[in-house]
């Protein structure tokens, strides 16, 4: 491989670096870019997201009954204590809190997304799979002894769990579902939640006409026929009927829908950050009944099969629907806030280029991106696009060449993510050099041509005749030195040439140099 290859593509590979590296810090004039952008149109300038979620219970009004005997017999010193508790009710066993017999729980889990420039858009957008409506309701029994006595020199301290005959403490009807937030109608959230099933009827029809009796006594026992069972069931219904936010007029009543942020006070600034409130409300239904399955059913010695009758035998016994409202969440929006000093760069245009400086601070609570340009090619800047941490300072450079105008005016354009000022102008004055002057005259020694003098009439020493008019341009011979006199100016053409002469003997003998070490090698 030639020596020259390596060398090239080592170049190469440091250009592509360079432009992977650079490309990130170059976009088209005009646009910002933003951090987190998630979901933000593609052309908004800044964008912040921002997690809401809420809770709340709700169907309180279903039939509850919450006893607890305490401890008895009661007193602190008795050696053997026991003690009651009975809970019929929503979500029974779910929680600690007797009071809380609620039958629904609704949880919503969304986001805040606001984009701008100004106003400030805002969005209410829900998480995917992040609403979830649950429902419960049963019987709860729980019975306990606590123990508080000494045996035969052991102290004993305990509190034990009795369980409870026929399952009761666990007879409870439960369901969860999912749903995607907020369900603003037509959406509807529905969760359904069964007990165990109790037979209250059965008909035996094979039983009593079909026996298979097998070789060694063997029996094969058919039972088939009708059987009714119940269970009782909890249903919960949820809808969103509006979400406020930061008391904008009228509140969102629909999926997707935006409103607009106006600033907090007259001067049309938004700040550094703006705290917007989000309050969800809904509506929550819950049916309480029992439900009766018709069932036929087939046993053939190991083998069951069963089938449930599809028809809708639910009997309602309570219904509760009740508005749900939200504990309001506030988000605080971070904003940046730019601050220009100056406003004009007044600048001295000798000499070129002239140049100016131009402090950008970040007085928000959210990064600043800023990018700048010029008005013309006469105006160059360093660096064009940076970003600044909230409470960061960039000194930008300008660089302006000016033109023959006098004096020279123009300005500089930053462009922003700070909703109150997109873009800003600042201006840019000089004086240009002024045109180029005249060649001056030259300088030189030499006596002008005047004419033929005046003939004196002296006589030539040598001849004895007139020597006619002197020339005092012309070479004068003192003493046989063969000089000129001053005012007489030499060619230096000759001195040139023999310069240029040199430096191509010394380049050409360091090409051949460099081609014998070459061949060398």
């Amino acid at each position: 491989m030639p020596q020259g290859r390596p060398a090239r593509i080592v170049t190469l590979l440091a250009l592509l670096a360079a432009v992977l590296f650079v490309a990130p810090l170059a976009w088209p004039s005009g646009v910002v870019l933003a951090q987190g952008r998630g979901d933000c149109p593609d052309d908004a300038v800044g964008c912040d997201e921002q997690p809401i979620a809420f809770a709340a219970d709700g169907c309180t009004g279903l039939l509850g009954v919450a006893l607890d005997s305490g401890w008895l017999p009661s007193g602190e010193s008795e050696p053997i204590q026991v003690r009651f508790r009975v809970v019929v009710g929503g979500l029974a066993g779910m929680s600690s809190d007797m009071d809380a017999l609620a039958a629904a729980h609704v949880e919503l889990d969304g986001m805040l997304r606001t984009w701008w420039p100004e106003p400030l858009t805002l969005l209410a957008a829900g998480r995917r799979g992040g609403g979830r409506l649950t429902v419960g309701y049963g019987l709860e029994i729980t019975v306990q002894i606590r123990l508080d006595l000494e045996v035969e020199g052991i102290r004993i301290r305990d509190t034990f769990d009795i369980p409870v005959p026929g399952g009761l403490d666990r007879f409870r009807a439960e369901g969860v579902a999912t749903f995607e937030p907020w369900a603003f109608p037509p959406t509807v959230a529905m969760a359904r939640g069964e007990s165990a099933r109790f037979t209250v009827f059965e008909y035996d029809a094979l039983g009593a006409f079909f026996d298979f009796d097998l070789p060694l006594g063997i029996e094969i026992p058919v039972h088939g026929g009708f059987r009714l069972d119940l269970a009782a069931f909890i249903e919960g219904r949820y809808q969103t009927d509006q979400i406020d936010l930061g008391g904008i007029f009228p509140p969102v009543t629909e999926e997707s829908s935006t409103r607009i942020l106006l600033p907090a006070d007259a001067t049309g600034d938004y700040g550094a950050s703006r705290d917007v409130g989000v309050d969800p409300s809904g509506t929550l239904m819950c049916d309480l009944g029992i439900s009766f399955i018709p069932t036929l059913f087939l046993e053939i010695a190991n083998f069951d099969f069963e089938y449930v009758i599809p028809v809708d035998l639910d009997l309602t016994l309570d219904r509760d629907a009740s508005s749900i409202d939200f504990e309001p969440a506030s988000v605080h929006v971070p904003l940046p806030d730019v601050a220009v000093s100056p406003d004009v760069i007044d600048v001295d245009m000798t000499p070129r280029p002239a140049r100016g400086l131009v402090d950008v601070v970040n007085e928000g609570e959210a990064e600043l991106v800023v990018s700048a340009a010029g008005s013309d090619e006469t105006i160059g800047l360093s660096p064009p696009t940076f970003r600044l941490a909230p409470g960061a300072m960039q000194t930008l450079t300008v660089a302006f060449t000016g033109t023959d105008a006098d004096p020279a005016s123009t300005y500089v354009v930053l462009r922003t993510n700070d909703p109150d000022r997109p873009e800003i102008e600042v201006g840019l004055m000089g004086r240009a050099l002024p045109a180029t002057p005249p060649p001056l005259p030259d300088a030189g020694t030499s006596v002008p041509d005047t004419g033929p003098r005046p003939d004196t009439g002296t006589p030539d020493a040598a001849t004895g005749g007139d020597a006619g008019p002197s020339d005092p341009r012309g070479p004068v011979d003192e003493g046989g030195c063969g000089c000129r006199v001053a005012g007489a100016r030499r060619s230096s053409k000759p001195r040139e040439a023999f310069g240029w002469l040199v430096v191509l003997a010394v380049i050409t003998t360091a090409i051949r140099r460099r081609r014998r070490a070459r061949a060398h090698r």
